[in-house]
């Protein structure tokens, strides 16, 4: 019987390991876009980007939170490519996941965070790049 316990405990141990999320390597090269030739087509290339990237403030966030950064973090670790879902309510665009509403900060009572503030972060961003 004890030989099953540990040889259960060993599988759940490499079990966690192997299914923990992976965290990308920070990049700092913010200019790697430079090196790929002018002429290159679209579909050749492989574009960093984030699943639900507007999810780091989400109701029910242990089922659907994909990210632990913000919109301008995301952009500054050089993710190229956001996935944001949209729901039009009273005349806002706010961003969802599923049904759970991604929120503005931590707080429960944060307001909803909408179109416009992803592309304030987003013009932030290209506003501090020499392009």
């Amino acid at each position: 019987m004890k030989t099953i316990q540990r040889t259960l405990g060993i599988f759940i141990v490499l079990f966690s390991i192997l299914v923990m999320p992976v965290q990308a390597k920070e990049n700092s090269s913010s200019s790697w876009m430079e090196s790929i030739a002018r002429d290159t087509k679209l579909s050749e290339l492989s574009i960093p980007g984030t699943h639900d990237s507007a999810t780091q403030y989400v109701s029910l966030s242990p089922i659907f939170q994909c990210q632990d950064t913000d919109i301008q973090t995301q952009l500054e670790n050089v993710y190229c490519y956001l996935d944001i879902r949209l729901v039009l309510k009273n005349d806002n665009l706010i961003l969802k996941h599923n049904f759970a509403k991604c929120r503005k900060d931590k707080s429960l009572f944060s307001r909803p965070l909408t179109l416009d503030d992803v592309l304030e972060d987003v013009y932030f961003f290209l506003g501090s790049k020499s392009i």
